[in-house]
């Protein structure tokens, strides 16, 4: 880090930024973002704090956007798209403008600070190309209409053709004047006048141009991920059904209201967003979906499309009692500043929180604004029903709502790595949270996988609204929990393991002098002397974040692999470190050994619960905390240790039916039936076993 002192010149100080808006230019977080600056990739100076140059921002985005450096490219979640794949994930290969986003996205790449005007650009010719194609006879008809009077003159001119272009741009740029004026440019200066968009009724065109175009760092910061094709089916029903109003607060490009425009009046639809160009995309998307564009048309979309910033507003009159659906992808993880959460603090529960959840804010605000009998459906992360930090929105529900209906999805977006959830409620105060006949849907890829009715008698409570499963596999559940079971939360010391910051530079593949073994997650097998492939240089100051040194030390330790979709657990007595794909616990039960542990956290009772439960593919400290851990006597722990020494120690081909042994014992011990284990064993060895 370059130290400089504070009386270096003010020019100097003005160059400099801190790190949380050096993180902001780079959408990262500012524990990478001060990692980077220790790595040499971002001039920095020191003051009273650490400064970073504004400059040296700039140019590393342009390397990481051109492609000339990958830093990024190991991120699970990435917060730059390559130029290779970054405009064209949103658009199928199969659409017409293929091509086109294709051209754009590499005239953008080389563009790593675009603006605004490149925007617009490309949004005000693509939406003319749409336009003259949608309304092209009646345009016709409106052209002809106009110049009846002049046609001896129109065929005089050289290029018919030019003056009925001539004449459509006007029309278009009068309309965009009316309800879009943010894309309003002369089509004849853009850099883009010689693409050719092509509608496809099937395609939001606009909206996948603007979610590829924008800066993926402002979409972090302001949540916004745009709603995939499908969804808006999933809610309809509940639109069809009622002679409602329908609100969606956080439109973007109109996905859901042109859905409902197919049924529903444009009198009844109305949508808000923060983003003048995203209204202005829902304002022409309306006028395609209906294929009008009259005055009184324009004016009704004025109205009831506006920018307006829905946390904020209390002017709600015109929706009240009007038998109300409100309908929304509402904004994931934006980042608010102080002033903003000033402005919301008291209204809202959740504003206690440093970092409030935006889905969070907008469901309490969906359902302090609705009357008794309207319908809320949100399309929201999955951790909304079981997160601790969501407990408060979770009381909300529980208190003011009714369940109709919960779909369950996987990882819809792209380059977004978190399962979804379409959760459709009812206001309505009642003691019990599901209304009769309420669904459960598991769709992938589109399609329904499974589906069953939900029973009024499930004990649901802040702590989780989790409802993945059926009636049977709860009652197995319940059965496990009902047994005498211990808990590892407050009965363990977890720690996570070292975040390096840079892998390929402190990892080696080789032992040597002052090296010590490392284990990462892949290292870790059930049932498995643990053999690491890398060593490392232990130095925790070089580290970005490491725990304490005592904790590695400590025997007996179980590690666990961090990214699973279940338990996969080993025991070590070697006071290995780890990195942070394969954190650990020490276990502090009086009379259960790390061997008894290691059996039940890898058994298939304990699959079968884990999957049903928390549906994830990371494995968190919270869940393995929620994990039942039957209790059983010295007999029982000496018997089942004995099990899992010589599990370890077996071959290949007599694991397995070492395995079935142990696991039956362990099954026991959670008063399961064979019935019961019959029916786990079916469920769990569908994957990978061991």
């Amino acid at each position: 880090m370059n130290k400089q002192s504070p009386q270096s010149t003010e020019q100097t100080k003005n160059k400099l930024i801190n790190v949380n808006e050096a993180s902001n230019i780079l959408g990262i977080s500012d524990a990478t973002c001060r990692n980077w600056v220790k790595r040499g990739l971002l001039k920095s100076a020191f003051f009273d704090k650490l400064y970073i140059y504004e400059s040296s921002c700039f140019n590393l985005k342009k390397q990481i956007l051109s492609g000339d450096i990958d830093i990024l490219s190991s991120r699970r979640n990435k917060t730059y798209k390559r130029k290779d794949s970054a405009y064209l994930s949103s658009f199928s290969t199969d659409s017409p403008n293929f091509a086109n986003a294709k051209i754009v996205s590499e005239y953008l790449s080389k563009e790593a600070l675009y603006s605004e005007n490149h925007i617009v650009s490309i949004l005000c010719k693509a939406a003319f190309d749409l336009f003259s194609e949608i309304f092209n006879d009646k345009l016709q008809e409106m052209y002809h209409k106009s110049h009846v009077e002049r046609k001896n003159e129109i065929s005089k001119k050289s290029n018919c053709n030019m003056v009925y272009t001539s004449y459509t741009e006007d029309i278009f740029n009068n309309i965009l004047k009316k309800i879009a004026p943010i894309l309003l440019m002369d089509l004849h200066k853009s850099e883009f006048d010689n693409l050719n968009f092509v509608y496809n009724q099937n395609e939001d065109t606009l909206g996948l141009l603007y979610e590829d175009i924008q800066d993926l760092k402002s979409r972090k910061r302001t949540g916004s991920y745009y709603t995939p094709s499908f969804i808006p089916a999933m809610p309809a029903k509940f639109a069809k059904e009622r002679s409602s109003e329908i609100l969606d607060p956080a439109c973007g490009s109109g996905i859901f209201l042109c859905f409902f425009a197919s049924f529903k009046d444009i009198n009844s639809l109305h949508g808000y967003d923060i983003d003048a160009i995203s209204v202005a995309i829902t304002k022409l998307n309306l006028c395609f979906k209906y294929k009008r564009f009259d005055d009184d048309f324009l004016r009704i979309l004025n109205t009831n499309i506006v920018k307006k910033d829905f946390l904020l507003s209390k002017d709600f009159d015109d929706l009240k009692n009007k038998n109300l659906l409100i309908v929304a992808n509402p904004p994931w993880g934006s980042k608010y500043d102080k002033c903003y959460l000033h402005d919301i603090r008291d209204n809202f529960d959740h504003i206690g929180k440093k970092h409030p959840e935006s889905y969070d804010l907008f469901l309490e605000k969906a359902i302090e604004i609705t009357s008794n009998g309207d319908v809320i459906a949100f399309l929201v992360p999955e951790a909304i029903l079981q997160v601790k930090s969501h407990a408060g929105i979770r009381k909300k529900i529980l208190e003011n709502t009714k369940l109709l209906e919960l779909v369950y999805f996987d990882n819809i977006f792209k380059n977004v790595q978190c399962p979804s959830i379409m959760l459709v409620l009812k206001k309505g105060s009642t003691k019990e949270l599901f209304e009769k006949d309420a669904t459960i849907r598991f769709v992938n890829s589109e399609k329904i996988k499974t589906e069953f009715k939900t029973t009024l008698d499930r004990k649901l409570s802040t702590t989780s609204l989790n409802i993945s499963c059926d009636d049977k596999v709860w009652a197995l559940m319940n059965k496990m929990v009902n047994s005498n079971c211990l808990y590892l939360k407050n009965n363990a010391d977890f720690a996570m393991g070292i975040v390096t910051g840079d892998n390929k530079k402190f990892l080696k593949s080789a032992p040597a002098k002052n090296l010590l073994p490392i284990v990462t997650g892949k290292d870790i097998f059930k049932f498995r002397d643990i053999e690491n492939k890398y060593y490392i240089d232990f130095k925790p100051q070089n580290f970005q974040q490491c725990a304490d040194s005592s904790l590695y030390q400590t025997t007996p330790k179980i590690i666990y692999r961090f990214i699973s979709d279940k338990p996969i657990c080993m025991y070590d007595y070697k006071k290995m470190i780890t990195l942070n794909s394969a954190n650990f616990f020490i276990p502090h039960f009086e009379n259960l050994t790390a061997e008894y542990i290691c059996a039940v956290l890898n058994s298939r009772a304990v699959c079968f619960y884990f999957k049903n439960t928390f549906r994830t593919s990371k494995v968190l400290r919270s869940m393995l905390e929620k994990i039942p851990i039957p209790s059983a006597d010295a007999v029982a722990v000496n018997e089942i240790t004995d099990i899992v020494k010589t599990l370890v120690k077996a071959k290949d081909d007599d694991k397995y039916n070492l395995y079935n042994e142990l696991d039956r014992k362990i099954s026991t011990l959670y008063n399961l039936t064979n019935e019961d284990i019959s029916y786990i064993k079916e469920f769990t060895d569908m994957s990978n076993l061991f």
